[in-house]
């Protein structure tokens, strides 16, 4: 017990050192970086669902790139660029917005700086840049079609895992569905045979795994995983370096696999009481943070939206890519 005890303040005081050195370090680059490239083609976007592990990937990416790590540009409370649009906007592929795309354009030429934005930088110059957003998924397509020259990455993970972290940092429920469900297009598009799920539900658990839902169907059926590599967070976790080397092959980028080994730590929006952190198993750790009941109405809500296909009762996921491809279609919405 006094090890386990001992062990686990050990891995507690080298987080907080380490987060310390990289705000410290991220405060003067966000000072004095420049880019050294404003070719939209030098940035990747990487999206996903809040707490599945956008920030770890990013981070890793932007390793292996050299990377100047763009942080949730997406966000209309701190990015004053991007104020005027929805907390999540949705976009139909073909819609055009010429305000959203010449914001888009200037972030993916490296051309807005911001103390959000910038949060995380952690080199003088960059070539490269990597956009990490769990804003965005609702308008991957449209970023496909518009920006087809900047490579995606989305990355889902156990919806249980994703609601019991969610409630652990009590983020919003209703203040996250509000946003989507007051978007008639997104509605009429993909949520209106799923109202009375929506409706029906009562608990934190059940309305965070609606949000889990939206945020992954939208893409998945908007690109579809042929055109959007899709990585499991789960699958990253357990087997990093083959997961890299498949989805960096799929977006036609470098791979230094010795790198690899070195960006494998926890990432800079992991909470000391993360699995990562404690010691447990970052794949199972959900199951001693949320009940069987909480458990079954998750996966309950996740096979209303047909997304049951993604995860079941298991840790992993059910399928793999190739499956997931041929399960997903762009659709013309």
């Amino acid at each position: 017990m006094r090890n386990s005890l001992s062990e686990r303040m050990t891995r507690w005081l080298s987080w907080r050192v380490a987060k310390s050195k990289r705000r410290a370090a991220a405060a003067v680059y966000a000072k004095i970086y420049r880019d050294a490239s404003s070719n939209i083609s030098d940035t990747v976007l990487i999206a996903g669902s809040g707490r599945s592990g956008t920030t770890w990937l990013a981070e890793m990416v932007s390793e292996q790139l050299d990377a100047r790590l763009l942080f949730e540009p997406f966000n209309t409370r701190l990015v004053p660029e991007y104020s005027e649009f929805n907390y999540f906007q949705y976009m139909r592929p073909e819609e055009r917005d010429d305000a959203l795309e010449q914001f888009v354009k200037r972030l993916f030429e490296g051309k807005i700086r911001n103390a959000w934005i910038d949060r995380r930088v952690s080199r003088v110059v960059s070539m490269r840049r990597v956009a990490k957003t769990i804003r965005a998924n609702l308008f991957l397509g449209w970023l496909h079609m518009k920006f087809p020259q900047v490579p995606q990455m989305l990355i889902i993970r156990h919806p249980c895992a994703v609601v019991a972290s969610r409630i652990k940092q009590e983020w919003a429920t209703d203040g996250d569905l509000q946003p989507m469900l007051s978007q008639r297009g997104l509605v009429r598009d993909y949520l209106a045979d799923k109202m009375d799920i929506i409706r029906r539900a009562s608990t934190p658990e059940e309305k965070h795994a609606i949000v889990w839902c939206i945020h992954n169907i939208v893409p998945l059926r908007q690109v579809g995983a042929t055109n959007l590599p899709v990585v499991f967070y789960e699958n990253l976790s357990l087997n990093p370096i083959d997961e890299l080397a498949r989805i960096f092959a799929l977006a036609n980028l470098p791979l230094d696999r010795e790198k690899v080994k070195s960006t494998q730590r926890p990432s800079g929006t992991s909470t000391k009481s993360s699995a990562i952190r404690t010691g447990e198993d970052v794949v199972s750790a959900w199951r001693n943070r949320i009940t069987s009941a909480q458990t079954k109405r998750i996966l309950a809500v996740v096979e209303a939206f047909g997304l049951d296909y993604l995860y079941g009762d298991t840790d992993t996921p059910i399928g793999n890519a190739e499956l997931l491809a041929t399960r997903t279609s762009r659709s013309s919405i």
